[in-house]
């Protein structure tokens, strides 16, 4: 059996598919890890910050995420490239999203992750309360 796309042809759609789409920055920010914990007995949060190309979406495609999460939580969604490999429970602090003001530093936590392959990661999120 033939294979459609060479592995050449699939780095380059990667690299083409970055570059034209991926147009947000974010940092991601790894969930906390549990078995270190403060006086009080809370993790502590993970202080590793990943700046990272990103696709954010204001408005999600609840229909997509109906399986995954609890779309009553769900206020976004984000594509990652595959710099990092996201988590549940960690978190996307949004950089930069058109040059909107608004946006800047609000933080999401990842609810749910669909692993798109070559093209990176599918993020479902919430606003983090913080």
């Amino acid at each position: 059996m033939h294979k459609l796309i060479s592995q050449r042809l699939a780095r380059q759609l990667q690299r083409v598919t970055e570059e034209v789409a991926y147009n947000d920055v974010a940092f991601y920010i790894s969930p906390p890890d549990t078995t270190v914990l403060d006086d009080f007995g809370q993790p502590l949060p993970s202080t590793e910050r990943t700046q990272v190309k990103c696709s954010f979406t204001d408005s999600p495609s609840l229909e997509d995420w109906k399986e995954y999460v609890d779309v009553q939580q769900l206020a976004a969604e984000v594509r990652l490239s595959r710099e990092v490999t996201p988590q549940k429970g960690g978190t996307i602090e949004l950089v930069t999203h058109f040059n909107d003001p608004s946006f800047a530093n609000t933080i999401y936590e990842i609810l749910g992750i669909r692993d798109r392959g070559l093209f990176g990661y599918m993020c479902a999120l919430k606003k983090a309360v913080v």
